[in-house]
Order: structure tokens, then C-alpha cells, then sequence
């Protein structure tokens, strides 16, 4: 695919490098994504709770597909110490951290650097 990609834009000796480079770049982000995916599964967001999904249910009663961005954001500030700070019930820290958060997810869709989880 790669290859392709490189082949249609530049028509040189360049494309097979080019190609290389991003394969490889390709693989790496999906890679790491895959990798993210399964670790969110094994996190403890506390009181027992193990997974995202455990953790939407318990803290917000839905799926975790179906969380907002604010609720996503306050599981997300809880992390450090999930069993201190609870994210359905938000104290000043889990706020402040949520809103960061927030802010820093919509720079990444602003600037379109959401592809790799598309």
C-alpha cells in the first residue's frame, strides 16, 4: 500500500525509499494503537474496576462507546489515583485535569492529528 502510495506521487528513485519509510511508519502507528486498545482493558480505575468498560458502567451507568468527551476526560484525570478521586463526583483536581484534557484532545482533531484512530 505504501508502495502505491509513493509510486503515484513521485516517480523517481525516491518512491521505493520513500515507500520503506512509510510502511514502516504505518505498521508503527497501527502497532501502537493496537497496543493502547489492549492496555485499556487492563487498567484499574479502582474499586475493582478493571477495563474501560467496567469503568463507564460504574461511574457513568453506559457503554463505554457511548461516553462524552467530558466523561472520557474525567475517567482519563482519575488515573493516578483512581481510589482517591472519584470521576462521577469530580473535585477541583479531576476538573481542572478533565479540562486540560478536553483542551488538548480538541488541539489534536483541530490540527488533524487524529489519523491514526480514525
Amino acid at each position: 500500500m505504501s508502495f502505491l502510495i509513493w509510486r503515484c506521487r513521485y516517480r523517481c528513485w525516491a518512491s521505493p525509499t520513500g515507500a520503506v519509510f512509510t510502511g514502516g511508519n504505518l505498521e508503527a502507528q497501527r502497532l501502537r494503537f493496537a497496543t493502547t486498545k489492549k492496555a485499556i482493558q487492563w487498567v484499574d480505575w479502582g474499586h475493582g474496576n478493571f477495563g474501560a468498560q467496567a469503568a463507564a458502567r460504574a461511574y457513568f451507568h453506559t457503554d463505554a462507546g457511548h461516553l462524552t468527551r467530558g466523561q472520557a476526560a474525567r475517567l482519563a484525570a482519575i488515573l493516578p489515583d483512581p481510589d482517591k478521586w472519584n470521576a462521577a463526583r469530580p473535585g477541583p483536581y479531576v476538573a481542572e485535569r478533565s479540562a486540560a484534557l478536553i483542551g488538548r484532545a480538541t488541539e489534536v482533531t483541530r490540527d488533524n492529528l487524529d489519523f491514526c484512530v480514525r
